[in-house]
């Protein structure tokens, strides 16, 4: 499962998709601050219980945490053709080192 912004779809509401994703469902946050789904009806479907919910909630956003060194270098790279046109002008030795400059700046967590 790909994982969305949070700031644009909460964790709580991809929570819902990962755990059914065949069925649908209607999240509201309400004003507490709380949950409330509306899941469609299907035979043999039994929703997800909150606590269920939020421990998916909570593993998406260590998930979600843990692949923040991707996001930061992704607009850093070269394009595509940008780099095939570094390896066929400049060699494959000059791309890695245009590649290993951004993994640097934004190296893997351990």
């Amino acid at each position: 499962m790909k994982l969305k912004d949070p700031e644009r779809i909460p964790f709580m509401v991809q929570a819902t998709i990962a755990l059914s994703p065949d069925v649908g469902c209607n999240p509201k946050l309400l004003k507490n601050g709380s949950w409330e789904f509306e899941w469609d009806k299907k035979d043999g479907f039994t929703p997800p219980t909150n606590s269920e919910l939020q421990t998916k909630a909570d593993e998406l956003k260590v998930l979600w945490n843990s692949q923040k060194y991707q996001r930061d270098r992704q607009p850093e790279y070269p394009s595509l053709p940008d780099q095939l046109d570094k390896i066929y002008h400049e060699g494959i030795d000059e791309w890695k080192k245009t590649i290993k400059a951004v993994k640097d700046k934004y190296p893997k967590p351990e």
